[in-house]
């Protein structure tokens, strides 16, 4: 039960971790078109 809650928090910040990083390479895309 414990370890499967810390493999869902694990997956909940590594899941926003990459959320972050895909908006920042998007914003960074977009700034060069621009």
């Amino acid at each position: 039960m414990n370890q499967k809650n810390k493999n869902m928090k694990y997956s909940v910040q590594f899941r926003k971790k990459a959320l972050k990083l895909q908006s920042k390479e998007e914003s960074y895309i977009e700034f060069r078109l621009n």
